[in-house]
């Protein structure tokens, strides 16, 4: 004998119904807004930016002053790196192009790219930053975590790490540490475990154990 699903049941069995079935591929929606701090001493700095757009601003006595640019940036895949410092200090990177910028007195200064060799095929999705201080000296290394290539910051321009054989694709990731005189870096493929360390600008492959 079968007996009328009870109200409550039969609810629950509506609403589920009418659910959209969910999909495994679903992503959240890209987020407007997103805010970095840093501590300095007893004191902090913040910047709250827009990902699509670069768009940023630092917290001043608990107000918000927007950050000059030399020229509007155009939408992307944005990125703030903050840096501990007396002075605001801080490193902007467009994940989807590589162009960087930094903060000098207030307002963002593209960072200068090294001289294109031959026919450059187009910037791919994926460019990341890392940095290291030695002292009151910043080192920063932006990086593509596919293709492993890397730059370091020296002034106000990237010069391109140099490679002793090639390098397939790959997940990559970099690594750096400080000491009191010194600083190190380190790659790895996340794929393979291959890993390389920089040596007077130079990467050398870790020699793998037979």
């Amino acid at each position: 004998m079968r007996f009328p699903a009870p109200p409550m049941y039969l609810g629950l069995a509506l609403a589920l119904a009418a659910a959209p079935a969910a999909r495994c591929d679903d992503r959240p929606a890209a987020k407007a807004f997103e805010l970095r701090s840093v501590g300095v001493g007893d004191t902090y700095k913040c910047v709250r930016f827009r990902p699509g757009t670069g768009e940023a601003w630092q917290l001043s006595d608990g107000r918000w002053e927007k950050l000059e640019e030399a020229a509007a940036p155009p939408a992307g895949d944005y990125d703030v790196l903050l840096i501990p410092a007396g002075v605001l200090l801080a490193v902007r990177v467009d994940r989807a192009t590589g162009a960087t910028w930094l903060v000098q007195g207030g307002k963002w200064t593209p960072i200068k790219e090294p001289p294109a060799k031959g026919n450059p095929a187009k910037p791919a999705p994926g460019y990341s930053l890392r940095h290291t201080r030695v002292g009151d000296q910043l080192h920063v290394l932006r990086f593509h975590t596919a293709t492993g290539a890397a730059w370091h910051l020296g002034g106000d321009k990237f010069v391109l790490l140099r490679e002793t054989g090639p390098v397939p694709a790959g997940d990559y990731d970099v690594t750096m540490v400080a000491g009191q005189k010194e600083w190190m870096a380190f790659r790895i493929d996340r794929t393979s475990g291959k890993t390389w360390l920089l040596l007077a600008n130079q990467w050398s492959a870790a020699t793998e154990p037979e």
